[in-house]
This record gives structure tokens, sequence and C-alpha cells, in this order.
């Protein structure tokens, strides 16, 4: 993943939200962003903008709720402890996005497993539909379960020759 430029950054939200962005404020729940970050991952990857209202307004981070590397932290304990297997995202902040509001960017890849959310001791499993996060059904889960095997498959096929 490359880092995005503020410039990048604001046409991203000038596009609003598709299947590979998704707005969030910065008061989201750990298991709101691991349903979030999990339905990228089973899809074909994308960015959350931490930060950022539904209609594209640059509300910014809250810096009496996280600090900056608290924020960081607080992501990357998310991605390792509510999603599963655990993931390490792309994590980046960008300052005066708008005047004194900054945004994080946290951009996950499609992941080669079938990722879930872990909330309450059960497993979720969530896909990106359009503009939102959906909770996948059994027969839709286990096409995923199929697509990744294969291209697991393919993969180490790739590596021998």
């Amino acid at each position: 993943m490359n880092p995005l430029t503020k410039t990048d950054l604001l046409t991203l939200i000038a596009l609003g939200e598709n299947s590979a962005v998704e707005f969030k404020r910065d008061d989201l729940r750990p298991e709101g962003l691991a349903k979030e970050l999990v339905a990228f991952g089973n899809f074909e990857g994308g960015a959350l903008l931490l930060g950022v209202e539904d209609d594209g307004t640059v509300s910014g981070i809250d810096y009496n709720q996280h600090d900056i590397g608290q924020l960081e932290e607080w992501v990357m304990t998310v991605c390792r402890k509510k999603v599963q297997p655990g993931i390490i995202p792309f994590f980046q902040l960008i300052q005066d996005v708008a005047p004194s509001r900054d945004v994080a960017i946290i951009q996950v890849n499609r992941a080669l497993e079938v990722l879930h959310q872990w909330h309450n001791d059960r497993r979720t499993y969530f896909v990106r539909a359009g503009t939102t996060a959906a909770e996948l059904h059994p027969d839709e889960l286990a096409r995923l379960f199929q697509q990744r095997v294969v291209s697991q498959f393919e993969i180490g096929l790739c590596l021998t020759d």
C-alpha cells in the first residue's frame, strides 16, 4: 500500500463512500472497526477513513479521546484481537485535512484467508457489499472459503514454478 497525500485523501472524500472506501467518525467502537476491516479483507481490500462523516464532512480525530500514538496502537490492537486471523493494516495520519482536523487512514489488502470478527465469544463473517459491511449467509461463506482455498493453491503453484 502506498501512503496517500493530502490531495489524494481529499479526492477520496469528494468521491464518497464506495466498495473500497468507508467513512467513520472517530468514536467507532472496537467491534465496529473490526467489522469494517473484516469486510474489506474478505472482499478486495479497502480504506477506512477515521474522522470523516458519512456525508464527507471532515470532523477529525478527537485528541481528548486518543493521542496520535494511542490511536495507532488502538487500531493495531483491534486488528490483532477482534479480527481473526489477526491482520496488520497500513495506518496513516494526515494532519490538517480541514483546519485543525486530522484524518486517520486504515488500509487493508484482500486477505489470503477468510477473516471474521471476534466479539462476545462469537465469530461473525462480513464482506463488503457496495457501501456496507454485510454479514455472510452460510452458502456465501462456503463459497468464500472455497475461493480462498483455490487462491492459496494457485499461489502455491506460482511459488513452485
